[in-house]
């Protein structure tokens, strides 16, 4: 008989939180000697912002060599991370500086990763798409600024990535192991303000839906006991650090979602959105999630659509399966969404879906998977490649077929 999980372990990424934080950055790279920094990030910051004109600025004025590549894609590929690594092979950078989203932050630990150990990266990608190789040991420094409020990639130990198939079709990958965490997170409200609304509501919804993945996922002491070197890669399910974290997450984002969506210059907003961020990443990062991300996994798959988006068309659906099985969590998620209290159980548990809903509505989303051009018709298709997603749907709190998934799917082609 296989023992129970009786021990968790919970890991964060140091960080320095608040307005004006990006003045550190050139201090944080002194601190380590570094001689000369690569700066990965995307055409918008640098072409449509002043942030990368800013932080080169802070780390030359400390005397250090800065080098930039800013050609990260949203939604990264393997042919996108080698066109990366090709253009900066020659390069002998002792520090990287991330500033972006999570694609931004997961294309700069797979540079990392391949500089530190140049040898094919594929091959650290979990079978059948790779050799699901174990990172060997540590990768450089590497300081992030994120620039948007959701993923929470920067307290994670995930590089999340597409990898083209024999078909040439995109297939969702995940490159896990701790030696990925980021060396130093940089969190200044001030970098997300460039936000425009509907990727403000997009990314402040991956964040509130990781949180409650991570609240509703199935506890750590159901799972079977692992062998302490293989729990690198795994999901514990939830635990007491990581209630904590997303209970205060969702709390943050259900205050704060609307104003930042209908202010983009509300800096208190701001500030308690990124910081609901980072709290739902660092809950996440060994917790898991469940459901909703296996089907977002599938969805991201089949059309273009924000991360935030693709968990939310599902989630009200998710939420009335598992809310049988964990009535009072429900209800306190219902409670922290909408500020009401004093239901009995029984009248809140299955009201999470409708303050989420609500939520979607004042936050202009689509409606449903049908108004991301997805029918009946992609229902198999969608059910059978999220019923693959194993290492997510393993922290589901409540057994869970392919035939589940469908009803979940077919509930979510419209949700009002």
């Amino acid at each position: 008989m296989n023992e129970l999980q009786k021990i968790f372990t919970m890991r964060t990424v140091p960080c320095k939180f608040g307005v004006g934080a990006t003045q550190e950055v050139g201090f944080e790279v002194k601190k380590i000697n570094a001689q000369h920094v690569l700066i990965v990030c995307d055409q918008t910051i640098s072409k449509q912002t002043n942030i990368l004109e800013k932080i080169i600025g802070i780390i030359e004025g400390e005397g250090i060599d800065v080098q930039v590549w800013d050609k990260v894609e949203p939604e990264p590929t393997t042919i996108s991370i080698q066109k990366a690594i090709d253009s900066i092979e020659d390069s002998d950078f002792d520090c990287l500086v991330g500033i972006g989203g999570g694609s931004t932050i997961s294309t700069s630990k797979i540079i990392n990763l391949y500089c530190s150990y140049p040898k094919d990266f594929h091959a650290f990608f979990p079978s059948p798409l790779g050799k699901s190789r174990h990172i060997p040991g540590r990768i450089k420094p590497l300081i992030v600024l994120p620039t948007t409020a959701g993923t929470g990639s920067e307290a994670s130990a995930v590089a999340n990535i597409s990898v083209l198939d024999e078909s040439g079709n995109r297939r969702k990958a995940a490159i896990s192991s701790e030696y990925l965490l980021p060396d130093l997170a940089i969190l200044d409200p001030i970098n997300t303000v460039t936000m425009p609304p509907q990727l403000t509501a997009s990314s402040g919804l991956d964040a509130l839906l990781i949180a409650i993945g991570v609240y509703t996922a199935k506890p750590f002491y159901t799972n079977t006991r692992t062998l302490t070197s293989k729990q690198e890669s795994e999901y514990i399910g939830s635990n007491p650090f990581s209630d904590l974290f997303a209970e205060k997450a969702i709390e943050l984002c259900s205050k704060y979602i609307r104003r930042v969506y209908a202010n983009g210059f509300d800096i208190e907003a701001r500030e308690g959105m990124l910081f609901a961020s980072h709290l739902a990443g660092i809950a996440a990062g060994k917790a898991g999630t469940h459901i909703p991300h296996a089907n977002a996994i599938s969805i991201g798959e089949k059309v273009q659509a924000d991360a935030g988006i693709r968990v939310a068309v599902t989630s009200p659906a998710c939420f009335d399966f598992i809310a049988p099985f964990l009535p009072g969590r429900m209800k306190h998620i219902a409670e922290l969404l909408s500020g009401e209290t004093g239901n009995t159980l029984k009248e809140s548990q299955f009201r999470a879906s409708h303050f989420l809903i609500a939520l979607l509505k004042d936050l202009k989303c689509p409606n449903g998977i049908s108004e991301l051009g997805l029918g009946e018709k992609d229902i198999p298709e969608l059910s059978e490649r999220a019923f693959q997603e194993k290492r997510l749907l393993a922290q589901t709190p409540r057994f869970i077929t392919r035939e589940n998934i469908e009803e979940i799917f077919r509930a979510s082609l419209k949700n009002w």
